[in-house]
């Protein structure tokens, strides 16, 4: 598959919504919504921030991968490879590639300046509701690992570069909705089935499991050095001591499934839901300090850095927030 043009321009999409003042923005003066981008058709289902905060990177149930690029407010690249949706993007920390994982079975490498597709990762197995899809990816910071979970309970474990299967666990007793990778890519965590399973990666053995949330499947996972933070269908959001591997406290406050969480580089965690916000939590007081409004449906995914955050939500729409927004705790 490498070495196939998968790319297109601005001109490919629809509805773009350029990047204009707050004020002529289809959003209130001073609403912290900076802009709106439509150009998805049908859900965005994913997002990442690229590490120079100038791209984003969605995938949508249009099978596309499409590049964002926010100063502009121009779609300046879609990716078209994927046979079905896109769940889940990644980009790697020097910006130049992109890892994408579907519907069809597939995780898929771009370069991010051409949207030529470099590898197809083949691996993951259809279940036994004949369901295949690639649930999550992440990627090292080094770029030479590929992190992947998916409907066939499995975490496996890719070389970044050849697209070679190097690492295949199982343990999980349902859909790896989750993984994360921890700094020097010597851990990973996985989630899917009311438990957290830590991996070593060098030889793909589990090395603890960890168990707090009560409902359904714990979807996304977001890790540093002390602590890893969970999200639930039991509308919560998980604070772990990875030290004691214990839940510490969960955040209550959204009134639907939460989907997505990221840590902001101040220490604040950031939660997506089902309810159509997004909320900045405190994870020492567990308190909620802002709830951000504006999609029209269930917000499925968020990433951010210090000056933006950035949202996307089966409404079709990317959005890009004010992260400096000022909020008295609650």
């Amino acid at each position: 598959d490498g070495g196939s043009v998968a790319g297109s321009t601005t001109k490919d999409c629809k509805n773009v919504v350029r990047w204009i003042p707050v004020s002529q923005a289809l959003v209130p003066a001073g609403h912290p919504c900076l802009t709106v981008f439509g150009g998805h058709e049908g859900d965005v289902n994913s997002l990442r921030l690229d590490s120079s905060g100038e791209y984003i990177y969605s995938g949508g149930r249009d099978g596309t991968v499409r590049k964002w690029e926010i100063q502009s407010g121009e779609c300046c690249l879609v990716m078209r490879g994927h046979k079905e949706d896109v769940i889940c993007v990644d980009v790697t920390a020097d910006g130049l590639a992109v890892f994408s994982g579907g519907v069809d079975e597939t995780i898929k490498k771009w370069d991010a300046e051409t949207g030529i597709e470099l590898l197809s990762l083949v691996g993951h197995e259809k279940n036994e509701s004949d369901y295949g899809d690639v649930k999550c990816v992440r990627i090292s910071l080094d770029g030479q690992m590929v992190c992947s979970g998916g409907s066939d309970k499995t975490v496996r474990l890719w070389n970044g570069v050849t697209g070679a299967l190097s690492q295949v666990m199982r343990g999980h007793s349902d859909e790896v909705f989750g993984v994360a990778l921890n700094a020097d890519a010597s851990l990973v965590y996985s989630c899917g089935d009311k438990s957290i399973r830590e991996w070593d990666t060098a030889s793909g053995e589990c090395v603890r499991t960890l168990l707090g949330h009560t409902e359904i499947s714990i979807i996304c996972l977001s890790v540093n050095e002390k602590h890893l933070y969970s999200d639930s269908f039991d509308n919560t959001v998980g604070v772990w001591d990875l030290k004691e591997g214990s839940l510490v406290r969960q955040m209550e406050g959204h009134t639907d499934d939460v989907n997505s969480v990221c840590e902001l580089p101040d220490g604040n965690i950031l939660s997506v839901s089902t309810d159509k916000t997004i909320k900045k939590w405190n994870p020492i007081t567990g308190k909620c300090v802002n709830t951000l409004e504006g999609h029209s449906y269930d917000v499925s995914s968020v990433d951010a850095n210090s000056s933006i955050i950035c949202s996307g939500s089966f409404d079709g729409t990317v959005r890009v927030w004010d992260a400096t927004v000022k909020a008295t705790e609650s």
